[in-house]
């Protein structure tokens, strides 16, 4: 068994990245209860009432989750920290031992989109999971979400695959590309950077 659970925070120039905590999945759902949108471009099943946004998880859901993540020696779950206060989280989760690869997924709260903290979490986040002999972490983007379809490729993951019929809301279907990057990739963009 590969152990990837966080045991240090990791800092990047204006973040840091801490092991997730019961308390941050709790502040996340907070943020969720009015981010139809965001949760929409993550393929969320979300329901939209004259209350809100209905979520497909309970508070106490929620909290029996992050007990569970905060546990599993298998998933590297960081919050994202901006001057202490928590702005999304990044998850390194479903290792393949047969591939030695994770899966990769984001959320970042409304407020602090577009800012490139994102970019910064994940950055460090790959690199946590290569640093950790990782061959392959893989994830999967929306049609309907051609930002993070534009920072994955920033960030050196190539399409491996195309389902069209991959998420379905208020009667539209829409496709998602299946992306990966490898660890020799990942390495060789480090060199030409630094070179």
């Amino acid at each position: 068994m590969r152990i990837f659970h966080p045991r240090q925070p990791l800092t990047t120039s204006r973040l840091v990245l801490r092991p997730i905590t019961v308390a941050d999945g709790l502040t996340l759902y907070e943020y969720m209860k009015t981010d139809w949108y965001g949760l929409l471009l993550t393929g969320v099943p979300v329901s939209i009432t004259d209350h809100g946004v209905q979520l497909p998880w309970s508070g106490d859901e929620v909290k029996q989750a992050y007990q569970g993540f905060a546990a599993d020696e298998q998933r590297a779950m960081f919050a994202i920290v901006l001057h202490d206060v928590v702005i999304g989280e990044v998850v390194l989760n479903d290792y393949d031992a047969e591939t030695n690869s994770c899966n990769l997924r984001a959320y970042i709260a409304p407020q602090w989109r577009a800012q490139g903290y994102g970019r910064e979490a994940l950055s460090a986040l790959i690199a946590y999971g290569f640093e950790r002999g990782l061959s392959l972490i893989s994830l999967e983007v929306y049609d309907h979400n051609p930002t993070a379809r534009k920072l994955y490729d920033q960030l050196g993951f190539l399409p491996v695959g195309y389902e069209s019929e991959a998420f379905e809301f208020a009667g539209l279907t829409y496709g998602s590309t299946s992306m990966q990057l490898t660890r020799a990739d990942f390495l060789a963009q480090r060199t030409a950077v630094e070179e």
